[in-house]
């Protein structure tokens, strides 16, 4: 029961954080975009905008009631681990909340292309027309310096989880048969294997696939297209710098605070000894803080562009885009471009990049998932 107790202290809020940024989606996703339709230059009739964001919302609040209801339920009937359940809950909600966001931006596509049909064309062409594009050198030089910096900082990272992984190679002989593999909320082993190098280094393998991961993805984060207003550029210029860095302190300290049970596990299985609580507990609470902090400089950063409607960007290509989600570009060099839905950014998978982080991905997710049932 305190093992119960202490698992829905820590994941019960996680889950509700998580709703909360599934339900403002459309709030994150800023002005530019609505349910991942780029309508910059179109004016959406307000009570349609009104019935597809309170549609959505509602629909949203109903899974999240059913969710909890079910959980609860099997809380109850003691019929599976509330770890399990929780993990099914959460990949069902996400698929949920995809199906609606793919609904709604079918919808407002429909509607984008209804307004459209009504304009004169040339009204949007002697915009594109008028288009201008500005490269601010020192904008790109600083983001060149942010980027060294933070390919330093994370190669630490990479490096204590290769240490970590060759302190486990070293003891590999000294592991008892029977080894702990998991252990509980409370720190304590729930989990045991015989020894195999699959039972011994699965942790280490999603540890360092997870850190290279995380430093490859700020790096190319930072040094993706940042639009800002060139209205007070030196102004704007110093902002988005700033907010930029604080981004990638933001992940290096997610990616840390992750690491403080990945890469430390090694140390607990050669022991065979329980993980303290004030580092289990941390190790789940800091990255939700940090992701938090992360989605609120990505906001600042998207503050900057200009709030002129009668100046186009790259995004306005609506047909380059799969559902809103999915971005892909054979004529953009771009690894990394801003979402649509939330904040932040997504890959390019047109990219020789984006498909080398989607491959790591899935590998990373299917050994997740797999891996567990053959130690």
């Amino acid at each position: 029961m305190n093992n119960n107790m202490v698992f829905l202290a820590v994941l019960i809020p996680i889950f509700l954080m998580f709703h909360l940024f599934i339900y403002n989606i459309q709030f994150l996703s800023g002005k530019n975009y609505f349910y991942g339709v780029y309508v910059k230059n179109i004016t959406l009739n307000e009570e349609d905008k009104m019935r597809i964001d309170k549609g959505y919302k509602r629909k949203m609040n109903l899974t999240l009631l059913i969710m909890l209801l079910i959980f609860i339920i099997n809380i109850v009937l003691k019929k599976y681990s509330s770890e399990m359940i929780m993990v099914i809950l959460m990949l069902g909600y996400t698929i949920v909340s995809f199906v609606f966001l793919k609904t709604y931006y079918v919808e407002v596509k429909s509607l984008k292309s209804s307004l459209l049909n009504l304009q004169e064309n040339h009204d949007l062409k002697n915009v594109n027309e008028s288009k201008k594009i500005i490269i601010d050198t020192e904008l790109l030089n600083a983001k060149a310096k942010l980027k060294k910096k933070f390919t330093v900082l994370f190669g630490i990272c990479i490096a204590l989880s290769i240490i970590s992984a060759l302190y486990l190679a070293i003891n590999y002989n000294s592991l008892p048969d029977t080894i702990i593999t998991h252990w509980g909320p409370d720190g304590k082993p729930d989990g045991f294997s015989q020894k195999s190098l699959q039972s011994v280094f699965f942790i280490s393998f999603i540890d360092l696939t997870l850190v290279v991961l995380m430093a490859f993805t700020t790096v190319e984060t930072i040094g993706a297209r940042v639009y800002i207003d060139i209205v007070n550029l030196e102004e704007n210029r110093k902002k988005a710098i700033t907010y930029l860095n604080r981004l990638g302190y933001c992940f290096l300290l997610l990616t840390l605070s992750i690491q403080s049970i990945t890469t430390t596990m090694p140390i607990f299985m050669v022991n065979q000894m329980n993980v303290p609580m004030i580092l289990f507990i941390p190790s789940m609470i800091l990255p939700m803080f940090f992701g938090i902090a992360s989605m609120y400089y990505f906001i600042r950063l998207s503050s900057l562009k200009s709030k002129n409607k009668d100046i186009n960007s790259l995004d306005s290509d609506d047909e380059k885009w799969i559902y809103g989600f999915i971005y892909y570009n054979k004529d953009d060099s771009s690894f990394i471009v801003e979402k649509r839905f939330g904040a932040g950014w997504t890959f390019n998978l047109a990219s020789v990049k984006g498909k080398v982080i989607i491959a790591l991905l899935l590998v990373m997710t299917i050994g997740s998932l797999t891996i567990p049932f053959f130690i």
